[in-house]
């Protein structure tokens, strides 16, 4: 009889403890003037969300127990695809409400911000999202953090390109550093939204744009295809060398329209072709 009782207690504490999820540890908030931190791997599991359908009831009721670990090197078992969700918790170890950001770096981020009292708070941001909330000129969500509250935060990220759960992720940064670097050095002041590397291509462009338009006079005087060649050549390295600027622009004005500047890559083959064609012609 006492190994019958030892047994079903046995089975009992095995359900108990197997069926439960463990608890993250809390990133403890230890000053809200923090910059650019990223949540630790320790702190943080990982769900790939390979049909993308799954919602924040399914990922926090049935499919709780299925989220990973987050580590350097994830198993092998997780696929490369296009979104993920992530789940860490946040502690306020402050005597005062503290007033982070949580960075979205993804094409589209949702997060999910659940406290002991009241539903999810739903948010969303992201470098391609024209849905975002919050702050429509930043990739972040401001949030107010109450004195000593843990809040658990769901994140699903999606970006446009496959990639491993490592490409993803969220910096935890204060607000008052986010508009800083975001709003009033970005946008009012513009200190930081171009760089002298910007203003070293933008010269560049202009010499190659000017020696396309020199050739073309040379080829209306000698009539030798040579000249037309490199005209393209210059040209098509001159709208290849647009690729930075035009991404640090539409960063700020339009983030939609920043996700087709990588086309820009395609001009590489018409240059190549073209610079072949010139060498050929010239010698």
């Amino acid at each position: 009889m006492k190994k019958v009782g030892l047994s079903l207690f046995l089975l009992c504490f095995a359900a108990l403890t197997t069926g439960q999820p463990v608890r993250l540890p809390e990133i403890a908030l230890k000053s809200d003037t923090i910059s650019n931190y990223t949540v630790p791997d320790s702190c943080a599991e990982v769900l790939p969300d390979v049909d993308e359908k799954w919602s924040i009831a399914d990922v926090i009721g049935r499919l709780r127990s299925r989220f990973i670990p987050f580590a350097q090197k994830l198993p092998p078992t997780v696929p490369i695809i296009n979104a993920y969700w992530f789940h860490y918790r946040i502690k306020n170890d402050l005597a005062s409400d503290a007033k982070i950001s949580l960075d979205a770096p993804d094409s589209e981020d949702e997060y999910y911000v659940l406290s002991a009292k009241g539903p999810p708070a739903r948010y969303e941001s992201g470098r391609y999202n024209s849905r975002k909330t919050r702050m429509k000129w930043g990739n972040f969500v401001p949030l107010l953090l109450k004195a000593g509250a843990i809040y658990d935060i769901y994140q699903r990220s999606w970006n446009h390109k496959k990639g491993t759960a490592l490409l993803f992720g969220t910096i935890i940064e204060s607000t008052d550093t986010a508009i800083i670097t975001n709003y009033i050095n970005a946008i009012d002041n513009g200190r930081e939204l171009y760089s002298t590397l910007h203003l070293e291509e933008a010269f560049m462009i202009g010499l190659l744009l000017l020696a396309a338009v020199f050739t073309i006079f040379f080829y209306k005087v000698t009539r030798e295809n040579v000249y037309i060649y490199f005209a393209l050549f210059a040209t098509f390295l001159a709208i290849n060398r647009f690729y930075n600027i035009f991404q640090q622009f539409f960063s700020v004005h339009d983030e939609n329209l920043g996700y087709y500047v990588r086309w820009l890559g395609l001009a590489w083959p018409a240059l190549s072709f073209c610079e072949l064609q010139f060498y050929r012609r010239f010698f």
